[in-house]
């Protein structure tokens, strides 16, 4: 029996009222969980923080997620005498230095971190609000702007309706169920597939190509910077909160395709890195004037996994000749060994 317009009017309005107050309830619940899948970095982020504790942490942007791949990393370093030990990849494309910030900040203090290893590039200098923060109104803003602001403010389901687009869900799938078998250096859906099927890009140590390749030396430091003095002392503050929580820390900058014109060869670069190690004392592993195969090269900037498998066990070899390094991570001594694969 069909019930009156007024009744169907009624019903379908609790049947809307009862799905909105369920979703406002469980964005209440999850909302933190929400946030994170829908943001690259807060994703990443929040991947890392289900693989707590790791002994050793990578930030930096996709130029990292690429070069730096701890399984290849951990292989060399217990080949060079390293007990057991972890590691993920918490870099993330298109990060910026404030995204950098405030990653590594939050996880300088995580109990059982080692070593964090830094990136420093012309993509990791870019600036930006951070693109989760809330956009505050300004005293101009019209009523439709005021309305939505104070809807943000007091309803999780409008503040975190983001993590409703299709790619904000695949990452809350990803995060909720499979993060246990990420190791961070999953970009794609085909990468982030090949985790859950336990099968990993890495190439292995037998099939891996010889490749050679010593970091620049560090520049003398300048008297003052003529650029990036800002972006130097956030660098700076990084260390530092890495060393207020016993944690080591040290900077590298990967390689590109064309080594003769990349960014990181430049003056005000080289003289970046040069005031950012005479400050904290930390190593600055300057890969820039690298000349790696480029078969190994997705792009102009990226290595493919077969050339990060490579680097990674440069920087591996890099790690176990820095005798702190080496001796925070609980290895029998520093080897020495030459920045070489055998």
């Amino acid at each position: 029996m069909r019930g009156t317009p007024a009744r169907n009017l009624a019903l379908y309005l609790v049947v809307v009222a009862g799905i909105g107050l369920s979703l406002e309830a469980a964005c209440r619940r999850w909302q933190t969980l929400f946030l994170a899948a829908s943001h690259r970095s807060l994703f990443k982020a929040a991947l890392l923080e289900r693989r707590l504790p790791q002994d050793i942490v990578f930030f930096g942007t996709s130029r990292t997620g690429e070069a730096l791949r701890p399984r290849a990393v951990l292989s060399a370093l217990a080949d060079a005498g390293a007990p057991p030990l972890s590691a993920f990849n918490v870099s993330t494309p298109f990060s910026s230095l404030d995204i950098l910030q405030s990653v590594a900040t939050r996880f300088a203090g995580s109990s059982g971190l080692k070593l964090a290893v830094v990136e420093i590039s012309h993509q990791q200098l870019g600036r930006g609000d951070l693109p989760w923060a809330a956009e505050s109104t300004t005293p101009s803003a019209d009523f439709h702007a005021r309305a939505f602001s104070w809807l943000e403010t007091h309803s999780a389901l409008v503040a975190e309706r983001k993590v409703f687009v299709l790619n904000s869900l695949s990452r809350l799938m990803l995060v909720s169920l499979f993060a246990a078998r990420f190791d961070g250096t999953e970009e794609f859906g085909s990468d982030y597939l090949a985790s859950i099927l336990g099968r990993p890009r890495d190439v292995e140590r037998a099939q891996a190509q010889p490749i050679s390749c010593l970091p620049r030396p560090i520049d003398a430091p300048p008297a003052s910077l003529s650029e990036f003095r800002a972006e130097r002392d956030i660098y700076v503050q990084l260390a530092r909160s890495f060393q207020e929580h016993g944690v080591e820390v040290a900077f590298y900058v990967p390689p590109a395709l064309d080594s003769e014109h990349a960014w990181e060869t430049g003056p005000p670069y080289r003289e970046l890195r040069a005031s950012i190690h005479a400050v904290t004392g930390r190593p600055i592993w300057d890969f820039s004037e690298c000349h790696l195969p480029p078969h190994l090269y997705r792009d102009a900037t990226h290595l493919s996994a077969a050339g990060g498998s490579y680097f990674s066990r440069l920087i591996a070899s890099a790690i176990a000749a820095d005798p702190r390094l080496a001796q925070a991570l609980g290895m029998r001594q520093a080897t020495g060994a030459a920045h070489a694969l055998p």
